[in-house]
């Protein structure tokens, strides 16, 4: 793991109502395609992870008194079942890039209904050896995209790490957007430092053949402890484009919690999705972003 962690920092973004998204907008926008990586076979499959500090650690999520009872889930999340925990704090997330292009990914609440996360490839296109990538604008976050009822919200915050915006540093691919409102979402909590083995169940919104890019799905996986420190993996997760960002989510006593996020795959393996290891820097950051929330 790298001893310098860059640094984290939180900008405000444009939220005005002059920032417009049609339905026909949503609909042509481009997915976001988690990004293949090429890996260095030999550190790839090195089995270096640690599981950090002591674990599990927890932050439960600010639930209203009439929060939905958990329910199984099958691949693709059906419209009943999108009313209730953890599928309620998933919505699809849309940007904007230099040409106007525009783009989408996935993203939910998490801690408090006003914090968003999502992966940092959602908000700039990482950078290299020092040389910032591109900032993305006109973010809106769309909780019960495909349904009937759904709306947009604009943040008016971001944070992120400055190891992603100017070295593509997967271990850093996260950002924390607040918002003012978020509508009828309901988060879900926040777990760190979680021990060896786990299971997953991740969203999202892939957009891509064989899915439903109007469609919420989920997958679940185990944990594959093939990757260096700082990153984790998880099998039987093809989701494809437009699923950036969406949560890996543990169930503890009822409470459902992210401990991960879809964010890239690697090069011949479309079935392993990897994500940043949710350690005590994660949570540090989200501690930063809360008293905005």
């Amino acid at each position: 793991m790298s001893q310098n962690d860059g640094e984290y920092v939180l900008t405000n973004v444009d939220s005005s109502e002059a920032i417009s998204w049609t339905e026909k907008d949503m609909r042509d926008a481009l997915p976001v395609i988690p990004p293949d990586i090429d890996p260095d076979t030999q550190g790839l499959f090195e089995d270096t992870s640690t599981a950090g500090d002591a674990g599990p650690t927890y932050i439960d999520p600010e639930l209203p008194g009439d929060t939905a009872p958990p329910e199984a889930i099958a691949r693709r999340v059906s419209d009943a079942s999108r009313n209730h925990l953890p599928s309620r704090a998933v919505g699809a997330f849309f940007y904007r890039d230099k040409n106007g292009q525009n783009l989408r990914g996935t993203a939910f609440a998490c801690v408090k209904r006003n914090l968003v996360m999502t992966a940092a490839h959602n908000v700039n296109s990482g950078g290299a050896r020092g040389t910032p990538g591109e900032e993305y604008k006109d973010f809106v976050f769309v909780p019960n995209f495909g349904l009937d009822n759904y709306d947009f919200f604009r943040p008016f915050k971001v944070g992120l790490r400055s190891n992603w915006r100017n070295y593509a540093d997967y271990r850093y691919d996260y950002a924390f957007f607040v918002f003012r409102d978020t509508g009828n979402t309901i988060p879900i909590g926040f777990a760190f430092q979680r021990p060896y083995p786990q299971t997953w169940e991740a969203y999202g919104h892939p957009t891509q053949a064989p899915f439903d890019p109007y469609g919420l799905y989920a997958a679940q996986g185990r944990e594959l402890r093939t990757l260096p420190a700082g990153v984790v993996a998880m099998d039987n997760n093809d989701m494809n484009g437009g699923s950036s960002g969406g949560p890996w989510v543990l169930s503890e006593n009822g409470t459902y919690y992210a401990n991960g996020l879809n964010s890239h795959h690697i090069v011949g393996k479309p079935r392993f999705m990897h994500s940043p290891y949710f350690r005590n820097r994660v949570h540090d950051d989200l501690q930063a972003t809360l008293p905005y929330a």
